[in-house]
């Protein structure tokens, strides 16, 4: 399926959730917004309400307006269906969120004060407000909502590069939490730091480039199109998800991590990025 075909089918759901009662402007989001959409991806909707309608209401709407649909919401528990809605319409697995708009507000409203409040909370606003592509929004609530929402850069650098530069000091953590707990064998925990600061790295390489960084699962399809980044960074980052958690591999991950930090570090002063933060 091309990405028009998913448009196409994305746009004539969207219409309709935008018919529902209570919803006042409908988005798309995730990889098909972002250009990432592939034969295995769904279509993701984001629908802003006044009030979220009621569940069996939203399904009589989809099922009157659709030939031919099959409903998932009878295999959800319901904590999931409150606010969700999961069909196959066209072949294609549908899911539309129902978000009310006093809610997006809260939480774009928040991180404009506070970026590194929550990093879901930081995502889920730039999923479900800025990175989407309208369907239906004749109050211009989406674009409302993106102004709140602060750039990626300078604001995300002041916040996540003072954290991901100790990795590169030996005394500093987290790189003496790295020795830790591989002195204590606890490989688990070993893990989620590389995992974190891998995580770090990914965000600070996309505000350099003025993007939003939202999710692992399309980063290597977003490593790619950046221009600005370190020789190759899609292998590196690429080499520390394949290797283990042995020691050996650890100690490699380590090295390969700070050799990144490092050539972002000089990437960053080559880019003369600090002027804009003064």
């Amino acid at each position: 399926m091309t990405l028009k075909e998913f448009n196409k089918i994305a746009r004539k759901v969207g219409k309709v959730v935008f018919d529902i009662p209570g919803v006042r402007a409908v988005a798309v989001y995730g990889s098909l917004a972002q250009g990432y959409a592939d034969v295995h991806s769904d279509i993701n909707l984001i629908a802003v309400c006044s009030t979220i309608p009621k569940p069996d209401r939203r399904r009589k709407i989809f099922e009157k307006a659709f030939e031919w649909i099959v409903y998932r919401n009878d295999t959800l528990p319901d904590w999931r269906t409150r606010t969700q809605d999961f069909f196959f319409v066209d072949g294609k697995h549908i899911s539309v969120v129902y978000k009310e708009l006093k809610v997006l507000s809260q939480f774009t409203s928040d991180i404009a004060v506070d970026t590194h409040l929550s990093r879901e909370v930081f995502r889920e606003a730039v999923s479900y407000v800025y990175n989407t592509k309208v369907v239906k929004d004749p109050f211009n609530i989406f674009v409302k909502l993106k102004k709140k929402i602060p750039a990626a850069t300078p604001q995300l650098l002041r916040y996540f590069l003072p954290d991901l530069e100790n990795i590169s000091l030996k005394n500093g953590w987290p790189y003496s939490s790295f020795i830790q707990a591989v002195n204590r064998k606890n490989y688990i925990y070993i893990d989620s730091l590389i995992d974190h600061e891998l995580d770090n790295f990914l965000v600070c390489l996309h505000a350099i480039n003025y993007k939003h960084y939202v999710s692992i699962k399309w980063a290597t399809k977003s490593i790619r199109e950046l221009p600005i980044k370190p020789q190759g960074t899609l292998k590196r980052v690429q080499k520390i998800s394949m290797l283990g958690n042995l020691p050996g591999d650890i100690k490699q991950k380590i090295d390969i991590l700070q050799s990144l930090v490092a050539d972002l570090n000089k990437l960053i002063l080559k880019e003369r990025v600090f002027k804009i933060l003064d």
